[in-house]
C-alpha cells in the first residue's frame, strides 16, 4: 500500500482516539493544526492561523522557499526525486505522534487490566504499524 494510506489511517485514528476521550499522546497533531480540546474531550476552537504548522511554514519570509530549493538541490545531487526530501518532514513528524500515541495505548490498556482489551488493541496496532513501516521502506527505494 502507498504511504499516503497510512499516514491517513494513523491520523484518523488519532485524532479519533483523541475525541474519544482515551489519553493516547495525540495532543501534538491536535496543536499542530490549531484544533483545541475541551476538558470533556469536544472540540473548543479551530484556528488554523494561531497554529504552530501555520507559523512554522509562512511565519518566517523564505524558510518555506528555502526548504524547497536545498530539497531540489540536494535530490539533482544525489539523482533522487526531490519530493521525498520535502515529503520526509511531515512523515516524521505523524510517525513521532504515532508513536507516542502508541505508548498512550499501552500504558492505558496495561492500567485497565484486561487481556480482551490488550489483544484487541494488538490485533489492530501490530498489522497497522508493520504496514506502515513496509509502505515507509518501499516509498523511500521508489518502488511504491
Amino acid at each position: 500500500m502507498k504511504v499516503w494510506y497510512f499516514l491517513v489511517m494513523i491520523t484518523g485514528l488519532m485524532i479519533f482516539l483523541k475525541m474519544a476521550g482515551i489519553p493516547a499522546g495525540t495532543s501534538a497533531i491536535t496543536d499542530a493544526v490549531g484544533i483545541g480540546f475541551s476538558s470533556n474531550s469536544t472540540i473548543q476552537s479551530v484556528s488554523l492561523t494561531n497554529s504552530s504548522f501555520f507559523n512554522e511554514i509562512f511565519g518566517s519570509t523564505g524558510f518555506l522557499i528555502l526548504a524547497v530549493g536545498a530539497g531540489i538541490v540536494v535530490g539533482f545531487l544525489t539523482k533522487q526525486s526531490a519530493e521525498n526530501f520535502i515529503i520526509l518532514p511531515l512523515v516524521t513528524v505523524i510517525g513521532v505522534s504515532y508513536i507516542g500515541t502508541l505508548y498512550g495505548l499501552i500504558t492505558y490498556a496495561v492500567g485497565l487490566q484486561s487481556i480482551l482489551v490488550s489483544s484487541l488493541l494488538s490485533l489492530i496496532l501490530i498489522p497497522l504499524t508493520s504496514g506502515f513501516i513496509v509502505s515507509l521502506v518501499e516509498f523511500f527505494r521508489g518502488t511504491d
